[in-house]
């Protein structure tokens, strides 16, 4: 028997003693099914309102950052999809095959973002040509939408994966959407539009630099269930 198996046997030969201290299994269960699907709501509304506005304010910035959020919507639903195959018996293998290909679909995101901001900054637009109200108006609604998001997340990503994965998608979208405020306001004021750019790689070689424990948490689990 594996040790995934016998962790998920555990689990249950446990279960009784978690409903007396009032963690059930099943409303934590509940919780994060709650979590992921207001959070995928959220995100898909938001994503419309970025292509809009993006398209209104003349910023590629935020149009990008739309499909960014539009790629994290699609991790989430591969998350919770993930999260429903806990409760079968091969379950943890399942779930941490999926979170290994949500974590490496953040990753060749960000490489996606980090590529695109440098030949933004080697090409950059017309500073005049942004909106940048609009921008920081836009952006500083995500910073709120993704961060709420993150917070339903937060009491339960130490003990599941796929949770463990949303928060740091989301946080990392709340991170992005700051740094789109904060160089809008300079480049609102100073004209430098090369730091749009660098604003985008510095915050996501960070986000990539946090998300590289989990890819490897995800890979020791799903090697445990075979």
């Amino acid at each position: 028997m594996s040790k995934c198996s016998h962790d998920h046997h555990k689990d249950h030969s446990h279960s009784d003693q978690s409903d007396h201290t009032g963690h059930s299994p099943i409303h934590a269960h509940n919780a994060i099914t709650t979590a992921f699907k207001i959070s995928i709501l959220l995100n898909i509304i938001f994503v419309a309102i970025e292509i809009f506005y993006g398209y209104v304010a003349h910023s590629m910035s935020l149009i990008a950052d739309a499909f960014h959020n539009l790629s994290d919507v699609l991790s989430l639903a591969i998350a919770l999809v993930g999260f429903f195959f806990m409760k079968r018996a091969n379950g943890k293998k399942i779930s941490a095959g999926i979170s290994i290909f949500n974590a490496l679909l953040l990753v060749f995101t960000l490489i996606f973002l980090v590529y695109e901001s440098v030949l933004r900054l080697f090409q950059p637009t017309a500073a005049g040509d942004i909106n940048n109200n609009t921008v920081m108006l836009v952006a500083f609604i995500g910073i709120m939408i993704n961060f709420s998001s993150a917070t339903l997340f937060k009491t339960h990503q130490h003990d599941d994966l796929n949770a463990q994965g949303a928060y740091l998608h989301l946080m990392a979208d709340a991170a992005i959407s700051l740094g789109v405020v904060i160089s809008a306001f300079i480049i609102k004021y100073t004209g430098f539009i090369q730091l749009d750019a660098l604003v985008s790689i510095s915050i996501s070689l960070i986000i990539l630099y946090s998300t590289i424990p989990l890819l490897r948490k995800s890979i020791k689990e799903y090697k445990a269930c075979t």
